[in-house]
């Protein structure tokens, strides 16, 4: 069986199906062609409080861990205030430790108690043996020894919250010098060094900055229509745009992404919605500050907007 249709019809039915699935195709993605790395862990390092220089214990160009240490102040004053905090605080904590004064303040009310009652009973067996006024001053010294040892027991709880006083004040001296030695407080590279030996420093002075490229982040901006089908989680792709040979044979054109970031916010001007994917450097093949594009494989189960 046999259709008239002209040849050129044909021609152009077969077409419209063979790009078809690269129509849907283009539907389920979506790129950006100048998107660029850059860093994610990026920290200048500053003073916490003025001093001067010491030591400086690494240059530009030097790999740092987490805790090293990058810069010595002079700490003198703060060694000797921070030795004197802890002598300070072990005088506290024996005081508080000691009980003598109770115990003391304890058994001379027994004492004095005893003594008492035996002349109590003596008077009450020999009437006029011991005058009222002994009687009386027996009593006192009864009464004193008890307050002396209520009073011994405050002056212990007086010492505990002293022993608590000074133990923060032998903190405070301690953190006052362990400020006077700055650390990285990231694993990276230091890529600036601003100080030198000799040199002082102002309060909040950055002197070292480190940067780690271990993991980059990409930043892009999509067509607002889109907004709704990208969401964190979503799997992206980042092809570097680099002339022929300027890409090493160990770096494949194509690099895997995640996106971990979608604006809330259209920017609505450009009608456009901000990105951002990151990817692992771990082998430190790529620079902040490449282009490429980034192309994010679209939700399907969302529709564009109109």
């Amino acid at each position: 069986m046999q259709f008239g249709f002209p040849p050129s019809t044909v021609t152009t039915v077969l077409s419209f199906f063979l790009l078809c699935p690269t129509v849907a195709l283009a539907q389920q993605q979506a790129s950006y062609a100048n998107a660029q790395l850059t860093l994610i862990d990026d920290v200048e390092v500053a003073t916490l409080d003025p001093g001067v220089v010491l030591a400086v214990e690494i240059k530009p160009g030097d790999t740092v861990s987490e805790g090293q240490l990058l810069i010595q102040l002079d700490a003198a004053l703060f060694e000797a205030e921070a030795k004197t905090a802890e002598l300070n605080w072990q005088i506290a904590k024996a005081e508080h430790k000691n009980d003598v004064d109770i115990r003391f303040a304890k058994k001379s009310t027994e004492v004095n108690d005893k003594t008492l009652q035996k002349s109590q009973q003596a008077v009450e067996e020999f009437k006029e043996s011991i005058s009222e006024a002994e009687i009386d001053r027996l009593k006192l010294e009864r009464d004193q020894s008890v307050l002396s040892m209520e009073q011994a027991i405050l002056k212990r709880e007086v010492a505990g919250i002293t022993s608590a006083l000074r133990a923060e004040e032998k903190n405070a001296a301690s953190i006052r010098l362990d400020r006077r030695t700055i650390r990285s407080p990231l694993s990276g590279i230091a890529v600036e060094v601003n100080v030198q030996r000799g040199e002082s420093v102002t309060s909040g002075q950055p002197v070292v900055r480190i940067i780690d490229y271990s993991k980059l982040r990409i930043k892009a901006v999509f067509e607002a229509q889109h907004v709704l089908r990208v969401a964190a989680g979503q799997p992206a792709v980042f092809k570097l745009s680099l002339p022929k040979g300027a890409l090493s044979a160990d770096v494949p054109e194509n690099l895997e992404a995640i996106v971990t970031f979608v604006s809330p916010e259209i920017r609505a001007s450009e009608k456009v919605f901000e990105v951002w994917a990151e990817i692992d450097n771990s082998a430190k093949r790529l620079r902040p500050g490449m282009k490429g594009t980034l192309t994010i494989k679209l939700n399907d189960k969302a529709e564009d907007l109109n």
